[in-house]
């Protein structure tokens, strides 16, 4: 599962994208990377649902200080260890990181 974002910020875009690596018991795991050009803060919205689709719990997931070019990862711990059988995540919001 891939998100590209929206632009947070008029006049800025940014070209960063989450995926999910792993959904596991207690947490999801994935990664950030960033194809633009300034280094950014991501701000991920991750949601954890039942067998039956029906959202169970979510978490917000930060990646900082992505540099251009690069991929970090980023962890969502969850404390409803077994009460879901997936998750989604898409990018809430993305900001330059201060020099």
């Amino acid at each position: 599962e891939t998100s590209r974002p929206t632009t947070p910020t008029p006049g800025l875009e940014y070209d960063v994208l989450v995926e999910i690596e792993r959904c596991d018991p207690g947490e999801a795991i994935g990664t950030v990377t960033n194809n633009g050009d300034e280094t950014v803060n991501v701000f991920i919205d991750v949601t954890f649902e039942d067998a039956d689709g029906v959202k169970v719990g979510d978490r917000i997931a930060t990646a900082r200080a992505v540099a251009p070019g690069t991929t970090r990862d980023w962890d969502a711990p969850y404390l409803g260890i077994n009460d879901y059988e997936t998750c989604h995540a898409r990018i809430s919001s993305v900001f330059s990181a201060p020099d």
